[in-house]
């Protein structure tokens, strides 16, 4: 059991072959392109036209509807 925790210790581990390295380096890479994919949609979508006052209107209604159904879901479970 390791005295204490480091990043990346994979890196200096002889039991990890140079394909598992870069494996893990790849897996590393993915997950960061999804996180900077994610903040990139979110800001789009931030940032998109909020549509007409009826498109703003039933957005509301809906949106007041779905927190009353989850409010019931949350008190029922």
């Amino acid at each position: 059991m390791p005295d204490s925790f480091h990043y990346f210790a994979f890196m200096a581990d002889p039991s990890y072959s140079l394909r598992e390295k870069a494996a893990l380096w790849g897996v590393l890479g993915v997950a960061l392109a999804g996180l900077a994919y994610a903040v990139f949609l979110a800001r789009q979508v931030r940032r998109a036209d909020e549509g007409t006052k009826k498109m703003q209107t039933v957005a509301k209604a809906i949106r007041e509807g779905a927190d009353a159904y989850l409010g019931k879901q949350l008190r029922v479970v």
